[in-house]
């Protein structure tokens, strides 16, 4: 196994959108839409425009759609913390 241990590589964009639309073609394939996570909870940006998130959800579900985050950090530890 390499990973971690072979060389970075530069490429052109044009090569790393190519490298990007291969692999998530082969996910949307062979595991669905459920198997592409479409969501990060540290991507924020005050506004609409440019929001990270925002635009990162559009383009998965143009492309098949996505697995996304439900809730947030603070409502998940409220959730484990009630039943004691």
């Amino acid at each position: 196994n390499l990973r971690g241990k072979e060389e970075f590589v530069e490429i052109t964009w044009e090569k790393a959108y190519e490298l990007v639309a291969n692999e998530l073609k082969r996910v949307y394939e062979k595991y669905g839409s459920n198997a592409v996570y479409g969501g990060s909870y540290g991507w924020f940006f005050v506004g609409s425009v440019n929001n990270p998130q925002s635009l990162l959800g559009r383009m998965l579900n143009i492309a098949g759609g996505c697995t996304t985050r439900t809730l947030t950090y603070s409502t998940h530890c409220i959730r484990a913390i009630t039943p004691y």
